[in-house]
C-alpha cells in the first residue's frame, strides 16, 4: 500500500513561547504555514507562538489548522471585495484594529485568523493589570 505524501504526518521541532516542542501536521499544512510566514515576514516559531497564546484549551495542532484555514479564507474574502466578488460568512474586517492592549506584529489577515483561534490564553500565575 502506497502512502499519500499529502496526508502523511510530518513531525517538526519548533520553539513555542520559549519552549521546544514537536508538532505533527501534513506536508500541505507545513507548506501553507511557511508561505504565510514568508508573506508576513515572521518565523514559524513566531506565528506558532502567537497561535499558542490565543488557543485556550484547544490542541495546538488543531489551533494551527484553524488559523491556516481562516487566514486563507479571509484572504479570499479580501480578494473578493477587491474584485467585486462576494465572500459569505467572513468576520474579516480590513480596517479593524487589534483589540486594546493587543499588538500583533503582522498583517490584518494574521490578526483576523488569530481571533478565530480564540481569546488570549490565561497563564496560571501570570500578572494581570
Amino acid at each position: 500500500m502506497q502512502t499519500n505524501t499529502n496526508t502523511a504526518l510530518i513531525c517538526r521541532n519548533v520553539t513555542v513561547s520559549g519552549r521546544r516542542t514537536s508538532i505533527r501536521m501534513e506536508q500541505v499544512m507545513w507548506t501553507a504555514l511557511t508561505d504565510i510566514c514568508r508573506s508576513e515576514e515572521q518565523s514559524i516559531n513566531e506565528i506558532i507562538s502567537m497561535i499558542d497564546e490565543k488557543r485556550g484549551e484547544t490542541n495546538l495542532t488543531a489551533a494551527i489548522r484553524v488559523f491556516l484555514i481562516c487566514y486563507y479564507r479571509d484572504g479570499l474574502a479580501v480578494q473578493g471585495m477587491r474584485f467585486g466578488g462576494v465572500a459569505e460568512d467572513s468576520d474579516f474586517d480590513m480596517m479593524a484594529e487589534p483589540a486594546t492592549g493587543q499588538e500583533f506584529p503582522c498583517g490584518a489577515l494574521v490578526s483576523a485568523a488569530l481571533e478565530s483561534v480564540g481569546p488570549a490564553r490565561i497563564t496560571v500565575g501570570a500578572e494581570t493589570d
